[in-house]
């Protein structure tokens, strides 16, 4: 049997609703095994909300360090971090690395990837001339590189740039050049 675990979760450090310690109690309530918290590294590119600062990153370590030894009895829990491609913060001191794309880089600008289907395309236009599976290839181009660039263990949802695609509203993902 499998056993019932969770490793990329996330809270109110970054971009999450709950507490960590609220996430442990839920956990041991669903008779979760492990857990494994991940919190969004900070990424100076975006400013500050959906990702942890340098300062509450060190608070974020603490409080996992904390909540491990108040329930070691009853369940693993491990201090993680998602590691997105841009950023610069070192990921020395946690238990695993997801490492992951959430913008990309043209040059000295930013474009979200996961903000919403209007960012998505609006980010197509201007950076890709329209051209959306050009967008969708600098995605993929960059997750490639993700190993390399993160020193990760997982790859955190590796065809993110799909997200707001239901239906293929915005590209066909059986269309060649998705597929390439």
């Amino acid at each position: 049997m499998i056993p019932l675990a969770d490793y990329h979760v996330h809270t109110t450090f970054c971009d999450g609703k709950n507490t960590p310690e609220e996430m442990v109690l839920a956990a041991i309530e669903k008779g979760m095994t492990a857990i494994g918290f991940s919190g969004h590294s900070p990424l100076r590119q975006l400013g500050e909300g959906w990702c942890m600062t340098e300062e509450s990153a060190a608070q974020y370590r603490a409080e996992i360090t904390r909540l491990k030894e108040k329930y070691a009895d009853k369940i693993k829990i491990l201090c993680g971090v998602e590691q997105d491609f841009c950023s610069e913060t070192p990921t020395e001191g946690y238990d695993y690395v997801i490492g992951s794309v959430h913008i990309l880089n043209f040059g000295d600008a930013w474009a979200p990837v996961d903000f919403t289907a209007r960012s998505q395309l609006a980010a197509a236009e201007r950076f890709c001339g329209g051209d959306i599976y050009a967008f969708c290839e600098a995605y993929y181009r960059t997750v490639a590189g993700v190993i390399e660039k993160t020193h990760c263990d997982i790859i955190g949802h590796f065809d993110l740039v799909s997200k707001f695609n239901e239906g293929n509203r915005m590209f066909d993902e059986r269309d060649s050049r998705y597929i390439a």
